[in-house]
């Protein structure tokens, strides 16, 4: 699988005080019509021999961009921008060529 077809959003190696292991925790964000049996081989490579979770949802756009704080107030100014009809930038079509 490509670089541009998977994007692997979070990899954490943290530590479990209770029972003394360190777990892995991958977030990969893709197409579902990109998912293929060389998404499932890397998968086997990257846990081996581990039981592994897997979970299936749709993306929410505007929620991922909302988690940075710097992100989540840029985008409400532009909004409010937007509502208010203030600071905006016109382009010509033509421009955009």
């Amino acid at each position: 699988m490509t670089d541009e077809k998977c994007n692997v959003m979070d990899k954490r190696l943290s530590g479990s005080q209770s029972e003394g292991m360190e777990t892995m925790y991958t977030t990969y964000r893709l197409k579902a019509k990109d998912l293929n049996s060389q998404f499932l081989e890397s998968l086997k490579t990257l846990f081996g021999d581990q039981e592994v979770e897997i979970t299936v949802r749709p993306v929410d756009e505007t929620a991922y961009l909302l988690q940075s704080e710097a992100n989540s107030l840029r985008l409400r100014e532009a909004i409010a921008n937007i509502n208010a009809g203030t600071n905006l930038v016109e382009v010509p079509l033509d421009d955009l060529q």
